[in-house]
């Protein structure tokens, strides 16, 4: 039985669909943290985090700016968002260059053309590890 990588998993979850997921610390503003499962989302041009976690390591939402969104589907919206978000993948920092705020918790989304690609990220197919 292959052992759990530290930051990347599939689960079944979604049905017939297998997700990848990484594991992501999130910093506040003031160095407060947090531990996260984000799906890594290939197309995204912007990762998308809930408003209560932005909120749980120290973002003021009133104090956060507010961005015009088209969605894939076509959908316009307006949705807060962190500029230059500090992030921790496999050890490494990175800064997002934004992170959108949803004010519904889903899963948090951590877009790849916007995150991964600036990073040295590699996946090792021998030792996924599936829900």
């Amino acid at each position: 039985m292959p052992v759990s990588p530290s930051s990347f998993s599939f689960s079944r979850a979604l049905q017939p669909f297998s997700q990848a997921y990484l594991q992501v610390r999130l910093y506040g503003p003031s160095g407060y943290s947090l531990q996260i499962a984000t799906l890594l989302d290939t197309g995204a041009s912007y990762s998308a985090f809930d408003q209560a976690l932005a909120v749980s390591v120290g973002y003021v939402l009133a104090k956060l700016p507010s961005y015009k969104v088209i969605t894939a589907g076509g959908t316009s919206m307006s949705m807060l968002g962190i500029n230059n978000a500090q992030l921790e993948i496999e050890g490494k920092k990175v800064t997002a260059k934004r992170i959108l705020l949803r004010s519904i918790s889903a899963t948090p989304l951590i877009a790849t053309r916007d995150v991964l690609l600036r990073t040295e990220f590699g996946v090792d197919s021998s030792d996924f590890y599936f829900d």
